[in-house]
């Protein structure tokens, strides 16, 4: 499991290449798109031990790399059910002119690409 920084640092890259991209005036837009990268990580917090303290900020460079896609199985928020299930409802949102699919759609960027960091295997 990568640490927590490197669920923001990503978060950050890739939302600001979409607001780049985009060019939206919606900074709640930002904050939900950011948030998104590090919410799967509020469910640690129900098997809190000490020694995960350590993975929130790196303590050097190589830090940032370990444990980048190494396979783990999903665990509560850790389940690919949840974007995809986000990524639907962005799309209906879509379909029906809802402004809102939007947050959803970013939503759903940042909760996979930590999936993805983290190496969840199935959904």
């Amino acid at each position: 499991m990568p640490i927590a920084f490197t669920h923001l640092l990503s978060g950050i890259i890739i939302i600001g290449a979409y607001f780049i991209a985009k060019k939206p005036r919606c900074f709640p837009l930002l904050a939900v798109g950011l948030a998104a990268f590090l919410l799967p990580d509020i469910d640690p917090l129900l098997y809190w031990e000490q020694y995960m303290a350590s993975l929130i900020l790196p303590s050097s460079f190589a830090d940032l790399f370990l444990g980048l896609f190494g396979p783990r199985p999903p665990s509560c928020l850790h389940m690919w059910i949840f974007p995809a299930a986000i990524a639907l409802s962005a799309a209906v949102m879509r379909s029906k002119g809802n402004r809102l699919w939007q947050y959803a759609a970013l939503f759903t960027i940042g909760w996979a690409v930590h999936l993805a960091l983290d190496g969840v295997l199935i959904f």
